[in-house]
């Protein structure tokens, strides 16, 4: 019982230091829970500062684990549903702002009759920042390739 007390705490106590990128992470998940209802994914994905695998980077393993604790707790703060790609749509526009552009990957998997699907973040070498999920394929090998998605300014 005593373990379980001290894991909140430190939850609690984590919460409170990183509290300003938590609200900027809050209203990052705002934005996207709106664009995905009202705008087009190349230009929520631009908003999000999501780019081509070959201008990804590799963010410092600190700074990659604060974002997406703090993308955790804002989809669990607001009234939006946390899924795998509204988290990796925070994360990535907090990385970007943060100089660290990644790539969000979406895939694939066969569950039964029907497929599964999945978002994860990738740095330039197509090395999963998040977790990929064992069996999940990747539906396009890059997602953003510039020449395939429209101009997001139009």
């Amino acid at each position: 019982m005593m373990a379980t007390g001290e894991a909140w705490l430190e939850r609690v106590a984590w919460v409170r230091q990183e509290w300003p990128l938590i609200g900027e992470a809050m209203l990052a998940a705002l934005v996207v829970e709106t664009g995905l209802r009202a705008t087009s994914h190349p230009r929520l994905w631009h908003w999000a500062g999501v780019v081509p695998r070959d201008m990804a980077s590799r963010p410092d393993p600190a700074l990659l684990w604060a974002i997406l604790r703090a993308s955790y707790w804002a989809c669990l703060l607001l009234p939006v549903r946390g899924t795998c790609l509204r988290e990796s749509l925070v994360a990535a526009r907090l990385l970007s702002r943060r100089g660290h552009p990644v790539t969000v990957q979406v895939g694939v998997r066969k569950a039964g009759p029907r497929l599964d699907s999945h978002a994860w973040l990738e740095d330039g070498d197509g090395r999963a920042l998040t977790d990929p999920l064992a069996g999940y394929a990747p539906l396009i090998a890059d997602t953003h390739d510039r020449t395939a998605l429209p101009d997001p300014a139009r």
